[in-house]
């Protein structure tokens, strides 16, 4: 099936058009759909954290595979690190654009994103600490997919695929966000 010559076209539209139609159903409805696909993003970050957490209790110190070599930081890392952190935030000025289906916007919006970027900003910085300090570096230079390595490297192959399926759901979800930011527009 997966060979199938315009399958992978088809199926991209298929989800757009179904958010589209989400969407297009109400905000409420978008909202749930975004409530679900941030949750679902959000347990594979925990079974890193989880993972980590075990590990550093069973090794201590030990299960660091590789100190940080802060020597290897330098101007183009930094400035790619910076590209993707700015990214990262580039939905951030669009909260207010559905302000007139939230309840108290003056409160709500603010608060919603302050903690919203607090929380994922603590997380992010767990999670990817835990994952670079608890790799082989040469592991980590070769992947395209550390968080799922991680979690395949102790748990099988079958978890790293879960992993990957996580993250398209987070990918969905992020579709799903601008495909309501646009409609707002």
């Amino acid at each position: 099936i997966a060979k199938t010559p315009g399958l992978h076209a088809l199926v991209t539209l298929a989800l757009i058009w179904g958010l589209i139609g989400v969407n297009c159903l109400s905000a409420r409805l978008a909202g749930e759909v975004q409530v679900v696909t941030t949750v679902l993003k959000l347990l594979p970050l925990a079974a890193v954290l989880g993972l980590s957490a075990w590990l550093l209790g069973r090794d201590g110190a030990a299960a660091v595979t590789a100190p940080l070599d802060t020597t290897q930081l330098g101007g183009p890392g930094l400035v790619a690190a910076s590209a993707l952190t700015l990214w990262a935030l580039l939905g951030l000025e669009s909260a207010t654009v559905p302000a007139d289906k939230v309840k108290d916007p003056g409160r709500t919006i603010p608060r919603a994103t302050l903690f919203g970027a607090a929380f994922t900003g603590v997380v992010y910085l767990l999670v990817c600490s835990a994952v670079v300090l608890l790799s082989p570096p040469d592991a980590l230079k070769a992947s395209n997919a550390p968080m799922a390595e991680f979690i395949g490297r102790f748990w099988g192959s079958g978890a790293a695929m879960a992993v990957a399926a996580f993250a398209a759901i987070s990918a969905f979800g992020a579709l799903n966000g601008w495909v309501l930011l646009q409609g707002e527009m």
